[in-house]
C-alpha cells in the first residue's frame, strides 16, 4: 500500500470522500473512473460502501484529455 493511501484512510473513514469521482458510462451498468481512482482506492481501503460520483457522457478521447488536465494540476500548489 502506498503512503498516501495510508494517510488518507483515517480522514476518508470519518469524513467520506468529499469530492466526487468523475466517471463515464461504458455500457449498461458499467462505468469507467476517469478522475478519482486514488480516492476510490482509499475509499475501498476505508471500507466505505459508496462514494459520490459524477457521471458524464464522454468519448475515449475526451476521457484521456480530462485525465491529462487532471495530471497537470495534481501536485501543484495554489496560493489564494
Amino acid at each position: 500500500m502506498k503512503e498516501h493511501s495510508r494517510t488518507w484512510r483515517p480522514s476518508i473513514k470519518t469524513q467520506g470522500v468529499l469530492e466526487p469521482l468523475l466517471v463515464r458510462t461504458l455500457e449498461a451498468s458499467k462505468y469507467e473512473v476517469v478522475i478519482g481512482a486514488r480516492r476510490r482506492k482509499a475509499a475501498r481501503l476505508a471500507e466505505l460502501e459508496s462514494v459520490p460520483v459524477r457521471v458524464k457522457p464522454m468519448t475515449h478521447a475526451e476521457a484521456i484529455e480530462a485525465q491529462a488536465v487532471e495530471l497537470s494540476v495534481v501536485g501543484k500548489k495554489f496560493v489564494c
